[in-house]
């Protein structure tokens, strides 16, 4: 576990947000892991259905909703997680709106976690690997950044 300034982060509920099934596991499922082994409730929120992200020129999209649905649910199983949760977002359209935001701060409100991971919604480029992050992946931290604060602090908003 990564130390904080007040010593090792010891959370006792997690929400992992990602964009896509499979985003929380390619970025976090190691820290994810070693929480629900140190007996934390983890939880994933996946924004968007996974109905786009595919090369191959024979997939059915619903195929592949239902597909990457069940993917997700066995890693975060494998993981440790308590719950997967998809708001079935349209892949590769993701935006940062009121009603993502409003969605995001209803399960934050539910689970009341006290550690979020996500994406960092800055990374646009990186350029020693020639990286062009995913438009889906800022719009996903960014919208959770805003519905953790201030929005799900804020009672009055989104009543």
């Amino acid at each position: 576990m990564n130390p904080t300034p007040h010593g090792p982060l010891k959370p006792r509920i997690v929400l992992g947000v990602g964009a896509h099934p499979d985003d929380i596991d390619f970025m976090a499922a190691g820290s994810l892991a070693a929480f629900a082994a140190a007996g934390a409730s983890v939880h994933y929120l996946i924004l968007t259905d996974g109905s786009s992200g595919t090369a191959d020129r024979s997939a059915d999209s619903a195929a592949l909703v239902t597909m990457r649905k069940a993917e997700q649910d066995a890693a975060a199983a494998a993981v440790g997680a308590t719950s997967s949760r998809f708001l079935d977002y349209r892949d590769g359209q993701l935006e940062v709106t009121m009603e993502l935001k409003r969605d995001i701060v209803r399960v934050i409100r539910e689970l009341r976690p006290d550690t979020v991971i996500t994406f960092d919604p800055t990374l646009a480029y990186f350029s020693p690997m020639g990286f062009i992050n995913h438009p889906d992946h800022r719009a996903a931290g960014q919208a959770t950044l805003d519905a953790v604060f201030p929005l799900a602090r804020d009672h009055l908003s989104f009543p």
